[in-house]
């Protein structure tokens, strides 16, 4: 009878996202030629130098999202020849860029009510921004550094990346050959069980349970004296230095003040969740009941989120999931193209940020695997590819149906499933990212988190894992939790479970939304925070076995994202910068 009931509820579930989808799959998008026929708010401005009968010169300026101010194109023709570069203006709150006809070789900068010239080509078209664009460094400042020139470099790779693409992308049925490798070598390989799970003396007051900070996760009572320990967990604690921490409380990390740790397992849930929506989520395997789960909470009144796509992924062309039926003829991908250009994705933190980040971590799928090939979502928009938006530029379309993520120009940061209507607010994006299905969703009857609908059907919610349809994995998502006038980001890692998993334990932290972000790996699962004084910085790592992907020769450490261009695209944490109003902080 559940099995049925469960059917019943999945074809249900089926029918209403296929009709709510239908819409979409009868306008059909016109092909755009490159990334900028996307950017529909962007704004021109052109200057021809020379005199009539003489070779001119033609410069547009570009503000590829007036609204976010953060990107522009400056193209110059000379000739028969032409040159793009991608700017990006440091301090887009503040300061504008513009041609003036009265000073035709550069930009004017304008903030504060005064306008400063920038010199960049002469009469010819002759640019120095030849010579930067020539750089192995992906920022070159000008301007005074009030800008940078975006220069396309190749991002650093592990080498288990590196033979996995080499095999999808020239060996037949290479994808088959790397599923087999994780599903028979690495099954379960990055499970993690507490080192200790001993219960302490029930009257001895938590640390963590009279401190500000995230609510704590809904266990039984049963549960409330149990301690773990995470023998890898590399982030250095305010207090509980031993690492045996109580059963879903927060710990504030050393020097990061708003910045938590939490220790859980799946099996460790208050029933009255585990028993709710077991017709969507049904139960969880004996593995998964035990397999570790660090999450990272995020204080976002005092940190601000943002992203940064890496060199490579996730890159504009079709995914291997997409449907031949759903490819339109002559589309290299499922926006039209294949290639960023004129933008450019740096892989890394911009310059006069370094110094300032707190924290990153790895951001979501490939494009590889970012599209669905069974369901409603196979059927619509091209096979419903996960779009992301940088820097205010929309790299692929945010599909409806799909988790997303999104900051907003003024820092706001929200999680949702994104409808049509939702298109009506892309021009006041900054950063977007979708990955799939929710993994919890928001529902008003209950008015709590409740599993996302599709958490236990392996293939309408292209949860990955094995072509066996097993998705006990290791997996990293991220949710929302708001308490106490609030909101906090948590970030889950979760070392060998299924998404219904993921669903429990994101419900017993009280999150209104969770979606899923990467998995199989812990280059997949990164996350970093960095700790500065004045003899230099170190990098703590929320899983020991992640160091090594930041090393760069024999006892060499650059951390990725932040002292080398990385492939992959990642969240990035800043503390909030304070109010500027007329210059004055």
């Amino acid at each position: 009878m559940v099995r049925a009931h469960n059917m019943l509820n999945i074809q249900l579930t089926a029918l209403i996202m296929l009709i709510s989808l239908s819409s979409a799959q009868g306008q059909e998008l016109k092909r755009a030629i490159s990334i900028m026929d996307l950017q529909q708010w962007k704004e021109e401005t052109q200057l021809t130098l020379g005199a009539d009968g003489e070779r001119q010169t033609q410069v547009k300026l570009i503000n590829v999202n007036p609204n976010a101010n953060g990107s522009y194109v400056l193209e110059i023709r000379y000739g028969g020849t032409s040159n793009s570069y991608n700017l990006m203006n440091v301090n887009p709150g503040v300061q504008t860029l513009t041609l003036d006809a009265a000073f035709p070789r550069g930009i004017s900068i304008e903030a504060h009510n005064r306008v400063d010239r920038c010199e960049l080509w002469d009469e010819h078209g002759d640019s120095v921004l030849k010579k930067f664009a020539k750089s192995e460094r992906p920022y070159q400042a000008i301007c005074n550094d009030r800008l940078y020139l975006m220069v396309s470099v190749a991002g650093r790779s592990s080498t288990k990346e590196v033979v996995a693409d080499f095999l999808r992308r020239n060996v037949w049925e290479g994808e088959q050959i790397t599923t087999m490798v994780k599903n028979t070598f690495f099954k379960d390989g990055f499970l993690q069980v507490s080192e200790e799970s001993r219960s302490v003396d029930p009257s001895t007051p938590h640390v963590a349970s009279s401190r500000p900070g995230p609510d704590p996760a809904k266990i039984n009572k049963s549960e409330v004296s149990i301690v773990l320990k995470a023998t890898a967990l590399n982030l250095p604690l305010k207090d509980k230095q031993d690492g045996m921490l109580p059963i879903g409380e927060w710990f504030e990390l050393r020097s990061k003040p708003g910045v938590f740790v939490s220790l859980m397992e799946p099996g460790r849930v208050a029933d009255d969740i585990m028993k709710s929506n077991q017709n969507i989520a049904g139960k969880l395997d004996d593995i998964e009941r035990k397999a570790l789960v660090i999450s990272v909470a995020y204080d976002l009144s005092l940190y601000d989120l943002g992203m940064m796509l890496g060199t490579e992924h996730p890159s504009l062309n079709w995914s291997i999931r997409a449907n031949p039926s759903v490819r339109p003829k002559g589309w290299l991908g499922p926006d039209g193209f294949e290639k960023r250009d004129p933008i450019v994705s740096p892989g890394m933190i911009p310059p006069h940020l370094m110094s300032k980040v707190v924290s990153t971590f790895t951001s979501g799928f490939k494009r590889y695997h970012s599209a669905f090939r069974w369901g409603p979502l196979a059927q619509v928009n091209r096979g419903s590819h996960y779009g992301f938006i940088e820097n205010g530029v929309i790299h692929s379309r945010l599909n409806p149906g799909l988790a997303t993520i999104t900051i907003d120009v003024a820092g706001q940061v929200d999680m949702k499933t994104w409808t049509e209507a939702d298109d009506a607010s892309l021009s006041s994006i900054r950063h977007a990212r979708q990955n799939g299905v929710p993994i919890v969703e928001w529902d008003e009857n209950s008015r709590m988190g409740v599993p996302g609908s599709l958490v236990a059907n392996w293939g309408q919610g292209n949860w990955s894992g094995s072509d066996s349809k097993t998705m006990r994995a290791l997996r990293a998502g991220i949710c929302m939790q708001e308490t106490s006038g609030r909101r906090y980001l948590i970030y889950g890692y979760f070392t060998s479970v299924t998404p219904a998993a993921m669903a429990r334990v994101f419900q017993s932290y009280g999150c209104r939304y969770a979606m899923h972000l990467d998995m199989n790996a812990l280059e997949h699962t990164y996350l970093a925070v960095y700790d500065r004084d004045g003899s230099g910085s170190t990098t703590y790592y929320l899983d020991e076995g992640m160091k090594v992907l930041d090393e760069s020769g024999v006892g060499v450490y650059v951390p990725r994202f932040v002292g080398m261009p990385d492939n992959r695209d990642f969240f990035y944490l800043l503390p909030k910068a304070p109010i500027v109003q007329d210059g004055i902080k």
